[in-house]
């Protein structure tokens, strides 16, 4: 697939795709939205939320990253870097769009700082949502770590989310070790943890969700979950039952504030906004209100919510692709 950077659009774009993903060849990847604003860090917390005045992240903000490989990681692993490129892609799920913004081989320099065209971002279909993926492939059949990968088979990922909290929620997911859940006091091997200071500020009002939840995710599961909108079969099962149970667990706690009413749920407030999300799915707010707040909560609700991120057409899907033996 050869393409002209920031150029073309390719239709239903397939790379192929790659038995390897290695969190290790990034040295550090970090994003701006203004050239006004500093830098910040989007290699272990590769969710970005806007502030209020950037409406449609595809036009109120200048989008720029930067960042460095740990080539010294490919040269170990038995890659010549005259064969690596580092691509930096945008996914336009809706459209079933891929654009790819820039390219690079990754032995003419480690180092890369790149903006983002508006063009490209006002092509896009969703306003509150961008998904900007590096890609680190190989040109050529090549041998990693002892396995054959094809031409543009990719060897890394790391993908980072841009969103407006305008609307829906934005969820803070950070890469975690053993050790980190071993100090929170859970077992070393967590998949993942929620972190919420206390359940009340679920209902209180809130301008940046990614302030107030925290989704703590071991790190030997953390590139597993990045393929949740890979348009894999098999990662895009596993990513939903992931979202379904975060979503669960959230409505867990908010179910479980002693005396809690419905007036209290203030509107702008975690709890609002995931009914919210979950009623445009299925009914009208008012009765996704009642069904959590008299039918048992959370528990109630569950299935709604397996129906609001479509778990259902995501096993049949792994089903029909072969995902799943007869």
């Amino acid at each position: 697939m050869r393409n002209q950077v920031g150029l073309k659009t390719v239709k239903n774009a397939t790379i192929r795709p790659f038995g390897f993903a290695d969190a290790n060849a990034w040295a550090d990847v970090q994003y701006r939205f203004d050239p006004a604003e500093g830098w910040r860090s989007v290699l272990d917390r590769p969710m970005v939320v806007l502030p209020n005045v950037c409406q449609d992240v595809r036009k109120d903000a200048k989008h720029a990253f930067r960042g460095r490989i740990e080539d010294r990681v490919l040269v170990e692993a038995g890659l010549k870097l005259s064969s690596v490129e580092l691509l930096l892609l945008v996914r336009d799920n809706f459209a079933k769009r891929v654009h790819i913004i820039e390219r690079m081989s990754v032995d003419s320099a480690a180092e890369f700082e790149w903006s983002v065209p508006r063009d490209i971002c006002e092509q896009l279909s969703n306003g509150r949502r961008i998904e900007f993926e590096f890609i680190l492939a190989t040109r050529t059949r090549a041998s990693f770590r002892g396995v054959e990968v094809k031409p543009y088979g990719r060897l890394a990922k790391h993908e980072v989310v841009v969103s407006s909290e305008s609307q829906g929620v934005s969820f803070n997911f950070i890469k975690a070790s053993a050790e980190d859940f071993e100090v929170k006091g859970l077992p070393s091997k967590t998949a993942w943890h929620l972190d919420v200071s206390d359940p009340r500020v679920l209902i209180e009002e809130c301008d940046d969700v990614s302030q107030v939840l925290r989704v703590f995710v071991h790190e030997d599961a953390w590139l597993e979950l990045q393929e949740i909108r890979s348009g894999d079969p098999t990662g895009e099962a596993i990513g939903t039952f992931f979202i379904a149970a975060l979503v669960e667990a959230i409505l867990g706690l908010a179910a479980g504030i002693p005396g809690l009413t419905r007036e209290q749920i203030v509107e702008g407030s975690v709890l609002n906004r995931i009914l919210t999300w979950v009623s445009n799915q299925q009914a009208p707010l008012d009765g996704m209100v009642d069904i959590f707040m008299d039918q048992g909560g959370f528990h109630a609700l569950g299935a709604h919510v397996q129906d609001a991120v479509k778990l259902t057409k995501s096993l049949r899907r792994l089903h029909l692709e072969g995902g799943i033996d007869e």
